[in-house]
């Protein structure tokens, strides 16, 4: 009978120790989890500021396009409008002689 006891007594206490290190190599696996995840989510909003700045930065070339195109437009009108000048100038002078 005292054997029986004894041989229970240490299986409860071989298997308590057996759970106990698996809850503790548990314990560490979570902790390392978390720090992962800590290190991703930093990624993830270094990765949200970069494309909030690359959209900003779209946004003015956008406007700067836009601006070159409209001083481009006014730039050619003005070209247009002095070339028709200078060719009647050229055919009022070419009538006078």
């Amino acid at each position: 009978m005292n054997r029986i006891i004894l041989t229970v007594c240490v299986l409860f206490v071989s298997s308590s120790l057996l759970f106990a290190q698996k809850k503790k190599d548990l314990i560490a696996e979570i902790a390392t989890l978390k720090t992962e995840l800590d290190a991703a989510n930093a990624e993830v909003t270094l990765a949200k500021k970069n494309e909030r700045i690359g959209v900003a930065r779209a946004e003015s070339f956008e406007a700067q396009v836009k601006e070159l195109q409209d001083a481009n437009a006014t730039l050619l009108k003005n070209l247009n409008s002095f070339a028709e000048v200078s060719n009647k100038n050229s055919e009022n002078i070419n009538m006078v002689m």
